[in-house]
């Protein structure tokens, strides 16, 4: 692919953990060199992975890509899961998601293309059975961040009576 610079991710380690960390290594070198650049246009990061079963933990790579777009908002990270075996095969897909960047995970199942998107979904018109009972005993964990505030008021709302 003309203009494209291609790298094998490399790791000669047999367990997934070890392989996950080793690629991670691997392609945080490669986005703090694009960092480094003076980035006059985008740059499009793809990571090509197997759709196999126990490949999809690689995927969590996309998390680095996402870190790296919010440092330079021109480099745009994809995640994209191929049946695909055949190099010109893979190439062909590439450049298919190459056109869609804002499509951040795409994974092909069954020579369907899928990507991973979110839908809001209308909340329920009656409203579900409250999980607090009066005199419940109730711990709540977690940081500062004023979830735990937000729960308890809740529940000191809806019961009679606390411990």
């Amino acid at each position: 692919m003309k203009g494209t610079r291609c790298i094998k991710l490399h790791a000669g380690l047999t367990g997934m953990d070890e392989r996950f960390q080793g690629y991670a290594l691997q392609l945080l070198a490669e986005v703090q060199m694009l960092l480094k650049e003076n980035l006059r246009d985008s740059v499009l990061v793809q990571i090509a992975a197997s759709s196999q079963t126990g490949q999809q933990l690689f995927a969590g790579l996309l998390g680095l890509l996402q870190t790296a777009e919010k440092e330079n908002p021109k480099i745009v990270g994809q995640f994209v899961e191929l049946e695909a075996t055949g190099l010109e095969e893979i190439v062909e897909k590439l450049k298919e998601n190459s056109q869609y960047p804002k499509d951040k995970r795409i994974r092909y199942e069954n020579g369907k293309r899928l990507i991973l998107s979110w839908n809001e979904m209308k909340a329920p018109e009656t409203p579900g059975r409250v999980p607090w009972k009066d005199q419940g005993i109730y711990l709540i964990t977690g940081g500062a961040g004023g979830l735990g505030l937000v729960l308890a008021r809740d529940i000191a709302r809806r019961v009679r009576e606390l411990r």
